[in-house]
């Protein structure tokens, strides 16, 4: 039985970030082993959110835009050793974090029910879906799809596979059921999904253990084609009247009778297909991408990029600085962190899994602005600031650059005089910080670009996803 009183210490030694080692562990195995548990935590969470934004809101034009009735001082940024750690890596750089214990549910308001996925994005190639944004590995939650564009594959939570090729429009209605308004798709449903059902205009198809395609015309109807296996058909006007049809065959609607012809399965997007279109489309990105990073090498200002795809030649921990005018001594030294698959076939990546894992670098010279980018995939947010780039020694001038517990990106430059407000707090500070609306809640597992822009002549921090401010 679930020892509430436990479980609420620790939800509050975890907010107050006062957990020990033990405590940790201790919080962890109760997520993973209870729903109730995981229940508690999110709503104690929503709860925390929500009494930050409340406290948040007065300040919230100065943290957001970096400005305020602060003058900024010129603080040139010193030559030092600067350390890409922990969380992730900066300086226009790729990187991967490592995959967390828990998923994150999408931003809610405090009180409001939990949303549970439904399914996940297992694989996508060119899909362009209508009014919202979806890549591989993203949650999706009961509701109508139209993709407009590609090829996609659907895996729900029961196990079950459909795959999706535009122009089409489909409904999630729970992990065993979908419904399909318009367009094709193939169904793959192991034995762990039998009985996974897909609503048409004309039609009700039911799993039996078996992999089929459906159509939905509106000028022709609906059609089943069975490839393997079986499944239960009806027409939708008389919903209680299955029939049985095996692979092989075929069935549609006509005035409410169930016409048979033969199966063509050659009318369907199989999952073969699919991966041809993936690996196509990938390269294609590749290319474009070496295209446009070689003329990124020569930008006139920039100090360093790592793609990671370059090592120094006779050392496998050194990262190669791609600026077109690098020093030697601005080559990362990768400690811990593994190289690994990037975005696309043959892109390399960082991972960070451990608190020890990082990349350090020298930038030499002193600046009065800097810009920070990097194509980041984060996966879990396990500590109240994680570490997109810090500088090895606090001094006057230092930049930090981070993610909070909330998805905040945040960027703060060490001052000399102790005149600015603490994010959250009313607390006065001598770090100019400036902290960006919550970005990752919809974003985990994905790459997304990020980006802060510091500039100390105009009083002025700035951040972007994606391009967008």
């Amino acid at each position: 039985m679930l020892d509430e009183a436990r479980i609420h210490l620790l939800l509050e030694a975890y907010i107050d970030q006062t957990l020990s080692a033990d405590e940790r562990v201790e919080l962890e195995m109760l997520l993973e082993s209870s729903d109730e548990a995981r229940r508690m935590f999110w709503e104690r969470l929503r709860q925390h959110a929500a009494a930050r934004e409340w406290a948040f809101r007065s300040s919230a034009e100065r943290m957001v835009t970096g400005t305020g009735s602060t003058k900024r001082k010129v603080i040139a940024f010193s030559k030092g050793r600067w350390i890409a750690a922990a969380t992730g890596i900066a300086a226009v750089i790729m990187l991967l974090l490592a995959s967390g214990v828990f998923d994150r549910p999408p931003s809610q308001t405090a009180g409001e029910d939990l949303k549970k996925p439904v399914a996940l994005l297992a694989l996508a190639a060119d899909a362009d879906w209508e009014g919202v944004t979806l890549s591989s590995g993203s949650p999706m939650y009961a509701g109508d799809f139209r993709l407009l564009r590609g090829t996609a594959r659907i895996d729900f939570l029961s196990g079950a596979q459909m795959t999706v090729r535009a122009p089409a429009e489909v409904g999630l209605v729970d992990e065993m059921k979908a419904e399909l308004h318009s367009g094709i798709v193939r169904v793959f449903a192991p034995p762990a999904a039998t009985g996974f059902t897909i609503v048409a205009e004309d039609l009700i198809a039911v799993d039996r253990g078996t992999e089929f395609g459906m159509m939905e015309d509106p000028n022709h109807g609906a059609a089943l084609h069975v490839f393997t296996g079986r499944v239960q058909v009806a027409d939708s006007r008389k919903p209680d009247h299955f029939q049985e049809v095996t692979g092989g065959h075929a069935v549609k609607s006509n005035a409410g009778e169930l016409v048979y012809f033969n199966a063509d399965p050659g009318l369907f997007p199989g999952s073969g297909d699919l991966a041809d279109e993936m690996r196509r489309e990938q390269a294609k990105r590749h290319s474009g991408w070496l295209e446009k990073s070689a003329d990124f090498h020569r930008t006139r200002g920039l100090v360093i990029h790592y793609t990671f795809d370059q090592r120094v030649p006779g050392d496998e921990n050194q990262v190669q600085n791609m600026a077109g005018s690098a020093q030697p001594q601005t080559n990362g030294t990768v400690i811990g962190s593994e190289i690994v698959a990037g975005r696309w076939e043959g892109k390399s990546a960082c991972s960070f899994s451990r608190s020890t894992d990082r990349v350090r670098f020298v930038v030499p010279g002193k600046y009065d602005d800097l810009t920070l980018m990097a194509w980041v995939r984060v996966d879990r947010l396990p500590n109240h600031l994680n570490v997109l780039l810090r500088a090895d020694e606090v001094t006057l001038g230092s930049p930090h650059w981070q993610f909070d517990s909330s998805g905040r990106l945040r960027f703060g430059v060490l001052t000399d005089e102790k005149i600015h407000l603490k994010p959250g707090t009313d607390e006065i500070t001598d770090w100019d910080v400036a902290v960006s609306p919550p970005l990752l809640d919809s974003k985990l597992g994905q790459w997304v670009h990020v980006a802060s822009v510091y500039d100390s002549q105009r009083a002025m921090i700035e951040h972007f996803m994606d391009g967008r401010k």
